[in-house]
């Protein structure tokens, strides 16, 4: 992508010494590159007839946010639900932001690292999830469950961006389950009975 072409360039002479309808016919050059950095601009003039001294720019390419990216979180199904004994796996699927009108995605530990992962689960309490506890460890209980994944961007990107999903694991039905308890004797009121 051009981040800055030769035709965007300006420059100011002081025309001054110049004999009337001469043009020095300056031509700027800019230094090759379109990532995060310094460049260089110089020049040069065509007409041979005046010596132009030369003082060099500099662009500069600035880290693009990434805190408007479109973060897209993958293992989780469409309903979002699981069985107790499953645990979906959760990632990052893809982060895109848009360059020049362009959805452009991003390269995981070139344009953007994962900084974080976490789990956050419901209080029936408070109706909410308890972001303050979150932990890393994923739970496989049953449950109500955030995931909260920061990403930090890096190289040709900076800052960040925290996205959140939900999912909930349900108790697991035992189809056809037949338990038979023991019968048990007759107790005195107030006697322990043994297991």
């Amino acid at each position: 992508e051009e981040v800055i072409s030769a035709e965007n360039l300006t420059y100011t002479v002081d025309e001054e010494r110049l004999i009337a309808g001469d043009n020095l016919a300056i031509t700027l050059k800019k230094a090759e590159g379109t990532d995060v950095g310094d460049y260089d601009i110089t020049g040069s003039a065509g007409n041979t007839n005046y010596k132009v001294n030369f003082t060099n720019g500099t662009y500069r390419i600035l880290p693009r946010g990434i805190d408007d990216a479109i973060v897209a979180i993958s293992g989780i199904n469409e309903t979002a639900t699981y069985t107790y004994g499953e645990v979906p796996t959760i990632d990052v699927e893809s982060v895109k932001v848009t360059l020049s009108g362009v959805e452009t995605a991003l390269t995981l530990d070139k344009d953007y690292v994962i900084a974080s992962k976490k789990y956050a689960t419901w209080n029936k309490e408070t109706n909410s999830y308890d972001v303050a506890s979150a932990t890393e460890v994923q739970p496989t209980a049953v449950g109500k469950y955030q995931v909260i994944v920061t990403i930090n961007g890096q190289g040709n990107y900076n800052s960040t961006v925290v996205k959140t999903a939900e999912y909930e694991i349900v108790a697991a039905t035992i189809e056809n389950a037949v338990v038979e308890l023991n019968e048990v004797e007759d107790q005195t009121f107030g006697a322990t009975i043994a297991p």
